[in-house]
């Protein structure tokens, strides 16, 4: 028994000793140290991870990786991890697994961070601001998993939930604003995956005017100036940066203009709410886009408004934006936003006004025609980058009265004799679709003047909207816009039996004239070439008589002469 009992003893002998000459050589290769069999999974009894230090990957030279231990599923068995407390504090990294799904049970990992007080900080007594550091998480999982990352605070309460990743692609956040003490980090599998991952953990002091996350919504906002700069991150995919802005010290009156810097592979919105979190604009911006809002009014009396930075596709945890904002009183003739619609409309008077149309923007004005009989001129040139709508309504009834959409990009939009019988009225100015231009204004101008003696009165373009030509007296019209069409009331005596129709056109247009009864069948037709005067006699029959439709009839197409009036004349 006693030489069984001793050769058992010499086995066991020889296996410690084989197990101690690999760790050794393990570690000799490796740089550190590791335990053997249980000791090397199990976790000390304060928590802690047994260390190990293989060579770095290829991308993080720097940091030193320790094995994921399980069981860590749970806050209570979170694998605690800390960061030294030097003043350059070292990176710390987890090769983690996620284990396949077992039936309903998928794998989940938590790590408790502990975070040090800063080196030269007093505990209680140091400003939080100079507590805070920014804490930057990145997981970089196997090619065919795809990992979701959260952050929790020292409760177990999400401060950052994972947005969600493609297999392969690094998940995590790379600013999380962090004090002394603890935190968990959370990571798991998307879609019932499985497979190995690094996790990489920095801790970097913050710069003046960063970003503090979480900053996802207003009771959080991030204090920003009302003028100056401030940075951030588009952590994770549809990040969303909010930024407190007080306005106590800008003089009323002021206007805010935002510029928010483009980042690779982001396409990203800006938006403005006022204090009680209403939206008052809103721009967004094509991928790697710059993008920016202009002349927003700043209320009287409230205390702060909010700068919303949006990333609507893509993420960039290494590149960060830049958000630059400007309070300032607004000059003279220029647009003030929010003016997107009747309520907001800005009121303007005759003159020229500039403003901005960025990409999806809609600009609404509100002008107080005079009492009586009006005609107004409108034209918007517009910028580079943005094909123009122009439109006039009625304010009372929202009824369109005339709108102007004719040309192309950076050509000017106009109504150049819309009649108008006073009161209020809404002018709205829109980009073609996907058009903007947040850098270049637009300028719209609006004059008014009393009608001419026998000027047509737009809209006239049907029978029941014709322009009525008193006897004895000589119309003129315009030819405008393209595919214009002229209806004029004439009416003769009831016992004529003959009309004479004298049209003198327009240089560069054919006009097509048709003389029609009051119970609209036709007369007579006859064509106007140029300028010159044509002239037709028609057999009314004794109808009730004229009425006279007059548009372009050119060979080469619809054209249109905004500044040259026809004439007309009708009698017996």
């Amino acid at each position: 028994m006693a030489s069984r009992s001793s050769r058992r003893s010499q086995r066991i002998r020889r296996r410690r000793t084989v197990c101690l000459l690999a760790v050794a050589a393990t570690a000799v290769l490796l740089g550190g140290a590791i335990g053997c069999r249980r000791s090397s999974l199990m976790p000390r009894a304060d928590g802690a991870a047994v260390v190990v230090a293989p060579a770095a990957s290829t991308g993080d030279q720097d940091v030193a990786f320790v094995p994921e231990i399980e069981p860590n599923d749970a806050l209570s068995s979170a694998q605690k991890i800390e960061f030294g407390a030097s003043a350059a504090a070292i990176p710390l990294g987890i090769a983690g697994k996620l284990a396949p799904p077992s039936g309903k049970s998928h794998d989940v990992d938590l790590f408790r961070l502990v975070i040090p007080a800063a080196p030269g900080t007093a505990g209680d007594a140091t400003p939080a601001a100079t507590l805070r550091r920014r804490l930057s998480i990145e997981v970089s999982p196997d090619p065919a998993l795809a990992v979701l990352v959260d952050a929790l605070d020292d409760q177990g309460q999400v401060l950052i939930a994972a947005a969600g990743g493609v297999p392969g692609d690094p998940d995590g956040f790379p600013n999380l604003s962090v004090t002394p003490g603890a935190y968990y980090l959370r990571v798991r599998a998307a879609a019932a995956g499985a497979g190995s991952y690094r996790l990489v953990a920095r801790l970097i002091p913050l710069e003046t005017g960063e970003e503090q996350e979480p900053n996802g919504k207003a009771a959080l906002a991030s204090e920003a100036p009302a003028t100056g700069e401030v940075i951030g991150y588009y952590g994770w995919r549809r990040d969303q940066d909010w930024y407190r802005v007080a306005l106590a010290s800008v003089p009323e009156g002021s206007v805010l203009g935002v510029d928010l810097e483009a980042v690779p592979g982001v396409a990203a919105s800006l938006l403005v709410y006022d204090a009680a979190e209403r939206k008052l604009i809103e721009s967004r911006g094509r991928s790697e886009e710059r993008v920016a809002v202009r002349n927003v009014r700043l209320a009287p009396g409230d205390p702060h408004l909010y700068v919303v930075v949006r990333a609507d596709s893509g993420r960039n945890a290494t590149v960060r934006y830049n958000l630059r904002l400007r309070a300032e009183l607004p000059k003279g003739g220029s647009e003030l936003e929010p003016n997107d619609d009747a309520a907001h409309a800005q009121a303007i008077s005759d003159g020229d006004t500039l403003g901005f149309l960025g990409r999806g923007d809609v600009d609404v004005y509100r002008y107080n025609a005079k009492a009586g009989a009006t005609e107004l001129d409108l034209e918007v040139t517009p910028p580079e980058r943005v094909d123009a709508k122009l439109e006039v309504l009625r304010e009372t009834d929202g009824f369109l009265l005339a709108r102007a959409d004719a040309g192309k990009r950076h050509e000017p939009e106009r109504i150049p004799n819309l009649f108008v019988a006073g009161g209020p009225l809404l002018i709205r100015l829109s980009a073609g679709r996907g058009d903007g231009n947040s850098d270049e204004p637009y300028r719209l101008t609006v004059a008014s003047r009393p009608p001419e003696p026998g000027a047509e009165r737009e809209p006239n373009g049907t029978t029941a909207a014709a322009t009525v030509l008193p006897s004895g007296v000589a119309g003129n019209g315009l030819i405008f816009p393209r595919g214009d069409v002229d209806v004029w009331k004439a009416p003769l005596a009831g016992n004529t039996t003959t009309a004479a129709v004298s049209v003198t056109g327009v240089a560069g247009l054919t006009l097509d004239v048709r003389v029609l009864a009051d119970d609209e069948h036709e007369l007579g037709r006859f064509k106007v070439p140029g300028a010159s005067p044509a002239t037709t006699s028609v057999a009314t029959g004794g109808a009730a008589c004229c009425l006279v439709q007059i548009r372009d009839a050119s060979a080469k197409g619809a054209v249109a002469n905004a500044r040259d009036r026809y004439a007309l004349t009708v009698g017996p």
